[in-house]
């Protein structure tokens, strides 16, 4: 919840996408850096289309995107698991 309060109250952050990346950022500092798995698509890409997804109410399957709806979804509970 500190965390949250952090990123919140900075005056950095325009926009929704930037606060949840800085989110992600902080929540994932713990990884190994040197070893990316899939650098195929931004943290910003991702996060668009999951608000897309989410905001107009669609399948993960039947989204016709730049991502594969089954990988948006993938990362989409990746999220969720590390509190997001």
């Amino acid at each position: 919840m500190k965390l949250y309060y952090k990123l919140f109250n900075n005056h950095n952050c325009d926009s929704l996408i930037q606060i949840i990346e800085n989110i992600i950022e902080k929540l994932e500092s713990g990884k190994n850096k040197n070893y990316k798995k899939n650098v195929k698509y931004t943290t910003k890409e991702y996060i668009c289309a999951i608000i897309e997804v989410l905001s107009n109410n669609i399948s993960w399957r039947k989204y016709n995107g730049k991502i594969d709806g089954r990988v948006l979804n993938n990362k989409h509970n990746y999220y969720v698991k590390i509190g997001i």
